[in-house]
């Protein structure tokens, strides 16, 4: 990994009325940030969702370890070592078992004349049957992961459990 940091800089200049918000960071891998960037989503290619992303995060979206940022008036700059698709796999597998690391996304969409941010109406969103659909996978979505992390952590007590119980057997015998 130390290679990384040998390698030549690239660097990211946004504005803040294109589309910052599809930057990320992965906090806490091994010390780095790591810094990536969405791409459209293939639902909403398939006409699954409205939105241009997803909350689907790929290898390929990540770019590479974050060396610096900064905005500056509507400017965003983001300096990062790149890594190659190998190592952004490699990373990713171990970015999926790892809990602990926390995405972010440090900027914001605000629209070219009003500098404002773009948010959801105070009376929330027009309920239709296609945005039932749409809610609907990604509660699936949601309920698919849910479950497999809850039986991990199910069996990681069952197995302390359980050795807690052969460890306290052998003091008593």
């Amino acid at each position: 990994m130390s290679d990384v940091f040998k390698r030549k800089t690239e660097k990211i200049i946004d504005q803040d009325y294109n589309a910052p918000q599809n930057i990320f960071l992965l906090s806490n891998y091994k010390g780095h940030v790591i810094v990536g960037r969405k791409i459209k989503s293939i639902l909403n290619i398939e006409g699954k969702i409205n939105a241009i992303n997803c909350s689907m995060i790929t290898a390929s979206m990540i770019l590479g370890f974050l060396k610096s940022r900064k905005k500056f008036g509507r400017s965003i700059e983001v300096v990062f070592f790149p890594l190659t698709q190998s190592e952004k796999i490699f990373i990713f597998d171990e970015i999926k078992k790892n809990r602990l690391i926390d995405i972010y996304y440090p900027y914001r969409y605000r629209n070219f004349v009003t500098n404002k941010e773009k948010i959801c109406a105070r009376t929330g969103w027009i309920y239709s049957k296609k945005r039932k659909k749409i809610l609907s996978q990604g509660e699936e979505h949601y309920r698919r992961y849910t479950k497999k992390d809850l039986s991990i952590i199910y069996l990681l007590i069952k197995k302390y459990t359980i050795q807690r119980v052969l460890l306290v057997n052998f003091y008593i015998n």
